[in-house]
């Protein structure tokens, strides 16, 4: 029998086990209260199916405000897409996502937004979601014989500290520069420290960055400002150490093909892996007229968003002309 329904707390073991099987890896204790339920932009819309009593999918989308000229937006990102293997290719994520969107029309959403994968992107597509960009994953390899490290050793390492004091470099960033999005307000950068897994690196310059560590694993989740990072090739090498330092043998960061930030991730080695194929952007506008009017114009941030969402969605709304 199957069943799709809402999940809350009761299903986090569950989802525990689920991810473990799918990715392999448990998740840190506490991730899916800290993603889903603690968010100070909403709660998130938390899905699963379950066959015969067991939970064999799973998916999130979790609420983000967009600042821009025109008002608030709100949009929802697609997070943690999880199918058991011997519960694939069975339309299950279409389903999924079919409930999860539905209930953001119903909360009044204005777009969804995803990064695309190899066995979920036929389901965006057929669920009418357009591909905005192209995405490439870059990574960089911090121990054993081929390491980048050793034939580009910076001068000194990025200094690690706390999440909080990472947070309070980037709203230095966006009083200094006006060019972060104003959705990073201070209870929404108070919550995206909190994530278990996060870890913050601040440069003498006051150039910052967190990344997100999973055992040996590090995945890069935002730079600021873009810039510096941009200009600056010393602040790469100098995160790569330092987070060599937390243990970390491989680091990875997904850019936008094309973008400023991805030309520099190439300059000082830090390579798509062979094989890699580009992922893509995908969005869904829920509400008619999404244009740039409705935005009320472009907004000079943007092209400091390399890869976050809401930089990507704000250029797609701008140049889309409408949802129908």
């Amino acid at each position: 029998m199957i069943s799709l329904r809402s999940a809350g707390a009761a299903d986090d073991p569950a989802r525990d086990e689920l991810h473990a099987r799918c990715f392999g890896f448990a998740p840190p204790r506490g991730m899916w209260s800290w993603k889903y339920r603690e968010n100070p932009h909403g709660s998130a819309i938390e899905r699963v199916l379950a066959q015969d009593g067991a939970i064999v999918a799973a998916f999130g989308l979790q609420p983000r405000l967009l600042a821009c000229p025109g008002g608030e937006l709100l949009a929802f990102q697609a997070a943690d897409a999880m199918t058991a293997p011997e519960a694939q290719r069975r339309g299950y994520f279409a389903r999924l996502l079919a409930s999860a969107e539905e209930e953001a029309r119903l909360r009044g959403g204005a777009l969804l937004c995803a990064f695309g994968g190899a066995r979920s992107n036929a389901s965006f597509a057929r669920a009418g979601w357009r591909e905005l960009c192209r995405t490439q994953g870059v990574r960089a390899l911090l121990r054993g014989p081929r390491a980048w490290w050793r034939r580009r050793a910076p001068r000194a390492a990025l200094e690690a500290v706390s999440p909080e004091r990472a947070a309070e470099a980037f709203a230095a960033v966006a009083r200094a520069t006006r060019r972060v999005s104003a959705q990073r307000d201070a209870s929404w950068l108070a919550w995206r420290t909190r994530c278990p897994r996060y870890r913050g690196f601040v440069a003498p310059s006051g150039a910052a960055a967190f990344a997100e560590i999973c055992g040996e694993r590090g995945v890069v989740a935002d730079l600021a400002p873009a810039d510096a990072w941009q200009r600056e090739p010393e602040l790469w090498r100098g995160l790569c150490v330092a987070l060599r330092a937390q243990g970390v043998a491989q680091v990875e960061l997904t850019l936008v093909e094309g973008e400023p930030l991805a030309a520099c991730a190439a300059r000082v080695g830090w390579v798509a892996p062979r094989r890699a194929e580009a992922r893509p952007f995908w969005w869904k506008p829920l509400r008619d007229g999404l244009s740039e009017q409705a935005l009320g114009g472009a907004v000079p941030w943007i092209r400091d968003l390399d890869r976050d969402a809401e930089g990507l969605l704000l250029r797609a709304a701008a140049t889309s002309g409408s949802a129908a």
